[in-house]
């Protein structure tokens, strides 16, 4: 498992303690984003790169799974990360890892890079940079609210 060559997906499979999560799965080449729910799963957004940049952004990411992420036990009343790591040399087989949330934020800081602006990043995804800007933005509407009647004027069905 030295060779971060041979990884040829990971697969980052997040579940809060409640409510629904999401899926991050991120190749070479692509880096996508699926919202589960109990019943289904729905793609949000792909992203397709041949650029080198997106390559070496990947190679980050693989050095920091090969190098961080070792198998620990499930959580209960936890988030969850499992992380399926596709491997070339290793036909229809992934090794899965469960961690904490804390060793994830350089490796989110890199996941970031590979996510256009205009996507939405789910919150299970957050570095805290992120999670500080979406605080930010929520208090900014709280502050700033519009009176229901002028809200009456505008037809939002």
């Amino acid at each position: 498992m030295n060779n971060t060559k041979g990884i040829t997906k990971i697969i980052i499979d997040y579940t809060p303690c409640y409510g629904n999560g999401s899926i991050l799965t991120i190749t070479d080449t692509y880096i996508s984003c699926e919202y589960k729910n109990k019943d289904s799963r729905s793609l949000i957004w792909l992203y397709q790169s041949k650029s080198y940049e997106f390559r070496g952004v990947y190679a980050k990411i693989t050095e920091f799974v090969e190098k961080h992420l070792e198998p620990t036990q499930k959580k209960d009343q936890a988030d969850q990360y499992e992380i399926l790591i596709a491997y070339d040399d290793i036909p229809d087989s992934a090794i899965k890892h469960t961690t904490s949330y804390i060793m994830f934020e350089e490796m989110f800081k890199e996941i970031h890079k590979l996510i256009p602006q205009l996507e939405e990043i789910p919150q299970g995804f957050d570095t805290e940079e992120t999670a500080k800007k979406r605080i930010e933005e929520l208090a900014g509407d709280m502050e700033n609210k519009v009176p229901y009647e002028e809200t009456e004027k505008y037809d939002i069905d």
